[in-house]
């Protein structure tokens, strides 16, 4: 596999081959496996550290929902997020594309909201790599496009979205994509947090665990706001937080599992 960091961009094949690779890996770690004579033979921790260089990215949610199994706990191996990807595009683009790059002209001319790619991460702040950001603005210097992070819970734990989306993208619109994508219910148990507010929609950082829950029923404004909005809403937060942060941070200080949500700009979906 190419490195990610080397001025020579990877092929088609370096990125996206590894699929048949990984699978091999899965059968012969996974349960079903486990009293194979592979597995009776070889130490498993060689075989995870084999898994994890087979499989240096999932490129697609539709990747991941086609070879996601219940009570399957390979998934953390097989994804694993490579920073250089996305930084160069290569994370966003369409699979069938052998260049795998977002066509910048044509963006605006698509969906309000699409899928990127799809990574598994932990709650370090200074470590982790998903992080919401503008994508592309207009000449004015205005914002038009955004990738939005969007951290699966439940049934996906620690796995990581990265939404495409539009300025004038509504949250309401947001919630059905990725309800859509993940075969999630749009029930009530159904949540997107936006973590840092509390129920009005007001900043809440003392509380570490405020949360806006956003659902099928919810009656919060912020269900039918743009997306530029919520997301200045979001930035506001994370001044607010860094603010608290120099100001109560120690030796002894620990930052709290929802915090590394509130700096990168991620919000929640839980089924």
């Amino acid at each position: 596999m190419a490195d990610p960091d080397d001025p020579v961009r990877p092929t088609a094949n370096d990125v996206f081959n590894f699929k048949k690779i990984a699978a091999v890996f899965r059968a012969v770690v996974s349960n079903e496996h486990a009293a194979s004579a592979w597995g009776r033979e070889i130490d498993p921790g060689i075989l995870s550290m084999a898994t994890t260089l087979a499989a240096p990215c999932v490129v697609s949610p539709e990747m991941y929902m086609a070879r996601h199994t219940w009570g399957v706990s390979m998934d953390r191996l097989l994804l694993c997020f490579v920073p250089g990807y996305r930084q160069h595009q290569w994370w966003w683009g369409d699979t069938d594309d052998t260049d795998a790059l977002v066509d910048m002209v044509a963006l605006d001319f698509g969906p309000r909201i699409f899928a990127g790619g799809l990574a598994n991460g932990d709650h370090d702040v200074a470590g982790n790599h998903q992080c919401s950001k503008v994508f592309k603005s207009d000449e004015h210097g205005v914002p038009t496009w955004y990738v939005f992070v969007v951290e699966l819970r439940g049934g996906h734990d620690d796995v990581y979205l990265d939404l495409m989306v539009h300025a004038d993208t509504t949250m309401m619109e947001i919630m059905l994509f990725a309800c859509k994508l993940f075969g999630m219910p749009l029930i009530p148990s159904t949540v997107l947090f936006l973590w840092g507010l509390d129920e009005e929609g007001e900043v809440d950082v003392d509380d570490p665990s405020a949360s806006l829950d956003l659902c099928s029923d919810s009656t919060s404004a912020i269900m039918h706001m743009r997306f530029a909005e919520v997301f200045a809403i979001m930035e506001q937060v994370v001044e607010r937080m860094q603010e608290n942060l120099l100001e109560e941070e120690t030796e002894d200080f620990e930052h709290h599992h929802e915090w590394a949500n509130i700096i990168n700009l991620q919000a929640t979906l839980w089924d």
